[in-house]
């Protein structure tokens, strides 16, 4: 690491090693020093400038799950930002998002659009107590701002939408940036859904995909009790 003389590669390669869950402690910290990481999203062109604020949260997100005892001398405090996206993925995602309505009413129990503070984008979310009827999410926060803890037996539930790019090629296996991001929301206390657009696009009518999302959140949150 010594040999890295570009703050842009040294923070691709502690992002990198993140996804892998092998980060040293100490490449964790460098990146994570305002010295460091200042001028990487202050003086940069505006892409650069989001991955690296994106890629800044994910890294302090893995300090605070592998080396809790120095995230309170973290200085990093970022806005949730999300990359921009083309026209056809943004309203395939609003289109689970309106079909999710139907089970779960937007007006009181569903959090929709979110970036997390440690940069992973949630399509929708809500609390489902111990019976796995929805409660009202302003009344306790999003997870990561919450406001209070959650009921005994309660779940916090993510739905994340993906899509064929999300995919590794040919697999069902997510990217390591998309495993990344689920690993980080669980840790947060989540119970995550990764819904696959291309198989919710399959159901014809707005009947069988409310089935198809109703079926996939009770498997989710049985195998996770």
């Amino acid at each position: 690491m010594e040999n890295i003389s570009s703050s842009d590669v040294l923070l691709n390669v502690a992002w990198s090693l993140g996804i892998l869950d092998n980060v040293p402690q100490e490449l964790l910290l460098k990146v994570l020093n305002p010295e460091f990481y200042k001028p990487l999203i202050e003086d940069s062109d505006t892409q650069a400038k989001l991955n690296n604020q994106l890629k800044l949260m994910n890294l302090k997100g893995i300090l605070k799950k592998n080396y809790p005892e120095f995230i309170f001398g973290c200085e990093l405090f970022l806005d949730p930002i999300k990359l921009p996206e083309s026209s056809v993925i943004e309203r395939s995602r609003k289109h689970v998002v309106n079909v999710l309505s139907i089970l779960i009413s937007k007006e009181k129990f569903l959090s929709v659009n979110q970036v997390s503070d440690t940069g992973t984008f949630i399509d929708a979310e809500f609390i489902l107590n111990q019976n796995e009827k929805p409660l009202p999410i302003q009344d306790f926060g999003l997870g990561f701002r919450e406001n209070k803890p959650l009921p005994l037996g309660s779940k916090r539930v993510a739905i994340l939408v993906m899509f064929q790019k999300d995919y590794t090629h040919c697999t069902k296996e997510l990217t390591g940036v998309n495993a990344l991001g689920a690993r980080l929301l669980k840790i947060a206390g989540y119970t995550v859904i990764h819904i696959s657009y291309e198989e919710f696009s399959k159901a014809k009518t707005d009947v069988q995909k409310v089935k198809f999302l109703s079926d996939r959140i009770k498997k989710a949150v049985h195998s996770s009790s």
